[in-house]
C-alpha cells in the first residue's frame, strides 16, 4: 500500500486537476461509462475521479460527489453534462487567459469554491452549476459538483 502524499497545490492547480479530471470522465470515456457515473453520483454516492502518482511512489486520489439538491426540475444526464460542459470550458478559458478564478473559501472546512459557473437553460428554467474542492484526508481531495439556487442570479436585459 502506498503512503499518503503530503502536497501543496495552488488554487489553480486543483481546479485545472478537477477540470481535466471532469472532462476526461464525462467526455472522453464512453457515454454508458460516464452515464454510469452520473446515475450513482445523483443517487448520492462519491465515485473515484482520479488516481495520480507523485514522487516516491505515493498518490493523491480524487473523489466526486454531486449536490443536486438546488436543481430546479428533474435532473438528468443530458442536462448534467451540459452544464458541466459548459462550467467545464469557462474554467479553461479563465486559467488560459490567467483570469480571477472568482474564489470562495468555506472556514469551517477549507473548501474552495470556484465560482466558474455552468449555465443551462431547459425549456425556460436556468439551472447553475459549481466546483468546489476540498482535502478530506491525506493523499484523498474531494470534487463536489454543486448546483446553486438559480433565484440568486437575477436575469437582466440589456
Amino acid at each position: 500500500m502506498t503512503s499518503k502524499a503530503s502536497v501543496s497545490l495552488k488554487p489553480e492547480q486543483l481546479l485545472s486537476i478537477s477540470a481535466q479530471a471532469l472532462y476526461k470522465t464525462f467526455f472522453e470515456t464512453a457515454r454508458d461509462q460516464s452515464k454510469q457515473i452520473f446515475k450513482e453520483l445523483e443517487k448520492g454516492k462519491t465515485c473515484s475521479l482520479y488516481v495520480m502518482k507523485i514522487a516516491n511512489g505515493q498518490e493523491i486520489q480524487g473523489k466526486l460527489s454531486l449536490d443536486k439538491s438546488e436543481f430546479v426540475g428533474k435532473i438528468n444526464y443530458s442536462a448534467f453534462r451540459a452544464a458541466l460542459e459548459v462550467m467545464v470550458k469557462r474554467i479553461a478559458d479563465k486559467i488560459n487567459k490567467k483570469e480571477d478564478l472568482n474564489i470562495f473559501t468555506n472556514e469551517d472546512n477549507g473548501e474552495l469554491v470556484f465560482h466558474i459557473p455552468g449555465f443551462i437553460e431547459t425549456d425556460g428554467q436556468v439551472n447553475i452549476l459549481v466546483l468546489g474542492v476540498v482535502q478530506q484526508a491525506p493523499g484523498v481531495i474531494g470534487q463536489k459538483l454543486m448546483f446553486l439556487d438559480p433565484t440568486q442570479f437575477a436575469k437582466t436585459d440589456k
